[in-house]
């Protein structure tokens, strides 16, 4: 294809030709015109079903069309349809459901999609426990002082909740566990910002990982100890004070990754 009339008059013009180093290896640094690149099919499929799921059309806990039907209303072979399915489903935006009612269906496990990769780069020695533990530490700050901010009643009830559920199993002389993982969830989720919340949820995946592969499993004590410093952080938050929030997650924080090494 030449190049329309106008940009001929503007080469005449300014005597530079803007269809000029287009080729590969040229500068694409300046403002002139680059060629087109075609995107593949499967990622133009991927990106039409991750539109419709961002736009709220489809919702977690929703079951996809086949992929002959999906096929079929994109205009588009299966292969590629079930090559950008096997794409969102590594990516934490699908899941296979097996059996007569099975299917992908749509799921909100993007958190632990970024927590695995980051776990993965910490057994590949590309990130040290010391850089995750400051990077909790100080992510996890930032979030308690919005939880302060931002909570409200609900966030406030299902916290006291959750402390009430862990005192329960240590009455039992059962660990509370996954109560005091809920806890910083609750947090999070009362923060009101979902980045912060998103990055929260990917580093303590990390954590209950790097503890299951080192047979870490902290016992009805050290959990004790735990619900005891979240008791602290929940009082801070119903008083609406950012500081004292703040001082108390970080003292915990800190308390909670020497035992789990003690």
């Amino acid at each position: 294809m030449k190049p329309d009339r106008s940009l001929t008059e503007r080469v005449v013009a300014d005597g530079k030709d803007p269809w000029a180093g287009a080729g590969e290896g040229a500068d694409r640094s300046g403002g002139e015109l680059r060629p087109i690149r075609i995107e593949k099919t499967f990622v133009s499929v991927t990106n039409e079903i991750k539109r419709i799921i961002f736009a709220g059309v489809l919702k977690p806990g929703d079951r996809l069309p086949s992929e002959l039907e999906l096929a079929e209303r994109l205009g588009v072979s299966r292969s590629s349809v079930r090559e950008a399915l096997r794409g969102l489903e590594l990516s934490g935006f699908l899941q296979v459901q097996r059996g007569g009612a099975g299917g992908r269906i749509i799921v909100d496990t993007i958190a632990d999609s970024i927590g695995n990769n980051i776990l993965d780069a910490i057994q590949m020695g590309k990130i040290m426990t010391d850089e995750l533990t400051v990077a909790r530490v100080e992510i996890e700050s930032v979030i308690v002082r919005h939880a302060v901010a931002n909570a409200d009643e609900i966030d406030l009830l299902l916290l006291r909740q959750n402390i009430e559920n862990a005192h329960e199993k240590l009455s039992r002389g059962l660990p509370a566990k996954d109560d005091n993982v809920e806890f910083h969830k609750l947090i999070g989720k009362a923060s009101k910002n979902q980045v912060l919340s998103l990055l929260q949820e990917s580093l303590l995946l990390i954590l209950t990982g790097s503890m299951s592969r080192l047979g870490l499993n902290p016992g009805a004590e050290k959990s004790r100890k735990v619900t005891i410093s979240h008791e602290a952080i929940l009082q801070a938050i119903i008083a609406r004070d950012a500081d004292a929030a703040e001082e108390q997650m970080r003292l915990h924080l800190r308390q909670a990754m020497a035992n789990l090494t003690a």
